[in-house]
């Protein structure tokens, strides 16, 4: 497997159950950012549509923001001062989020692959997989998921770039998202491509992997949305 980047972590803040946001401004948004320090970069999210002939998920997710960091120290010192200025900044600028639910989540980028080349700074389609597993070690699940199922991953066609992102044992308890054990996005050049990628052939070989490992306990979510980048690249 690749080895990611030395300390290179993702805080994902989420809104579900509320108002749907029809549209964003991007350059809107970006002041939001402004007081958090050693910021590297911001992916905002929000739901597109898409058919997944395989599974049958409600959708819950009206937003999804990635907040990327270089060092574990950043984005600890995000969480205890800047974040929720930000989140506030972001809510006057998008007040259908304000009847959300937020919760906010700590994570390690643990694989990082870009077959399709760096990913475009344009909105592009992305599905949003998590497994939220439960208290004991599923490290040996996780083992194999990288091992197995991120190979299959690769071969889904007009992919872009997919990320993987394991939780952390020592985050904060107050973050109510911190159940979720893994994480992982896949990231298209559009609506178009990522609707080719699900009905694809891949998907059954994805889908039998995941059908013989361990069972996981726990929920699974997997979210199509449009994400737009607000820092970086």
């Amino acid at each position: 497997m690749t080895t990611p980047e030395p300390g290179e972590y993702c805080l994902f803040v989420f809104w579900e159950s509320g108002s749907t946001v029809a549209d964003v401004a991007a350059d809107a948004l970006r002041p939001c950012l402004g007081a958090i320090a050693g910021l590297r970069r911001a992916i905002f999210h929000l739901p597109q549509a898409a058919i997944d002939p395989l599974l049958r998920e409600e959708h819950v997710k009206q937003a999804v923001l990635q907040l990327y960091f270089d060092d574990r120290g950043p984005m600890d010192e995000a969480l205890r001062t800047s974040l929720a200025s930000c989140l506030e900044a972001i809510g006057r600028a998008l007040p259908a989020l304000s009847a959300c639910e937020t919760s906010v989540q700590a994570m390690r980028v643990c694989c990082r692959r870009s077959p399709g080349g760096a990913a475009s700074v344009a909105p592009s389609s992305v599905y949003l997989a998590g497994y939220e597993g439960g208290a004991e070690d599923h490290q040996p699940w996780i083992d194999e998921y990288l091992r197995g199922h991120v190979g299959l991953m690769q071969q889904l066609p007009g992919l872009r770039h997919l990320e993987v992102y394991a939780r952390l044992s020592d985050s904060p308890a107050s973050l109510a998202a911190q159940r979720w054990m893994l994480r992982n996005k896949v990231v298209f050049d559009d609506a178009r491509v990522m609707q080719a990628a699900l009905t694809s052939p891949i998907r059954g070989s994805m889908k039998a992997h995941r059908a013989g490992m361990p069972a996981l306990p726990g929920r699974t979510e997997h979210e199509p949305m449009i994400a737009y980048t607000l820092v970086g690249a």
